[in-house]
Order: structure tokens, then sequence, then C-alpha cells
């Protein structure tokens, strides 16, 4: 028998179950896999170009509205610690709507959402860590990135922390 036909049967076999039973019962559910990405809510990323000429847009605030705006924002954990959520200061480093990548383009981490529609518990970074322990796919889910980026980020993060403590060792 060749392997041709060794595949063949092997799926007729395997949904022999399927085609034999009554064609007017509702098709099996198929089980959503916790760990896998929902389709449509990846991320997107402005480039410097796509900035730019949002940038060149009428939409500008005077510079007295950004001074006003400015003189709001949070200065310290503890300002912010009961402040309002979800956090409205996406320029904040550790609010989760967008990241700066090393290029200065722009990685909008929920394009399909505005800022204020987030989940209020998830918005910032901090009251993400100030839970404690949690699996790496709730972390993901957090974020919007897979379980096993999440556990790549950990362990750049605890390699970081090693070279850290080992440098200061030697001082």
């Amino acid at each position: 028998m060749s392997n041709a036909v060794r595949k063949l049967t092997g799926a007729v076999s395997r949904y022999a179950p399927i085609v034999s039973a009554d064609i007017t019962a509702a098709p099996p559910q198929r089980s959503r896999t916790p760990y896998r990405r929902r389709v449509g809510v990846r991320s997107s990323t402005l480039s410097i170009r796509d900035l730019r000429s949002l940038a060149r847009d009428p939409q500008e605030a005077s510079p007295e509205e950004v001074e006003a705006n400015e003189s709001l924002r949070p200065r310290t954990r503890a300002a912010c610690e009961h402040a309002i959520r979800p956090c409205p200061w996406v320029g904040c480093k550790f609010n989760l709507y967008l990241d700066v990548n090393t290029a200065g383009g722009l990685k909008l981490n929920w394009p399909e959402i505005e800022p204020l529609d987030m989940d209020p518990s998830a918005s910032c970074v901090l009251d993400i860590a100030k839970r404690g322990a949690m699996k790496l796919i709730s972390i993901g889910r957090m974020m919007n990135l897979t379980r096993e980026r999440v556990r790549q980020l950990e362990d750049i993060a605890l390699a970081r922390a090693r070279s850290t403590t080992e440098s200061l060792d030697v001082l």
C-alpha cells in the first residue's frame, strides 16, 4: 500500500463518524483554543511618514491647550494610582494603548478601539503589575500579545535583571 493511499485511508476513517451521522443534526462545534489570537485584533504600526502626514492636519492644539493638559497629567504613581480608568494619558510609558518603537513609529496595540474604550482594569502596566503573579495567557490578552511573546519578553527582562545585579555585585 502506497503512502498516498495510507493517508487517504486514514483521512476517510478519521471523518467516517461525521459522514455517517444524521445529516439533519447540527455540525460538531469546534472548541476554540484559549491561547490562539483572535483574528482581526492585531496591532498596527504608524511609521514616521504616517505620523508626519497626520501632523500636517489642521487639528493641532494651541500651545496654551497643550500646557493646560500637561499640567493635569500625573507625575508620580501615587498621583495616578486613583485617577480615572481607563487612563487617558496615552503618552505615558506605562499606558498599554500604544508603544513607541526604536525607529520612532507608534504601535497601536488596540487599533479598533479608542483609548477611553479600553478595559479599565488593563489600561496601565502598573495596575496589572500590582495584581501579582498571572498566567502568560492572561497577560497576553491584556497586552494584545501571544503567550509566546509574553514568555520571550519575560526572559529578556529576567536576563537584564540578572546582568544588572551581576554588574552591581562586581562594584
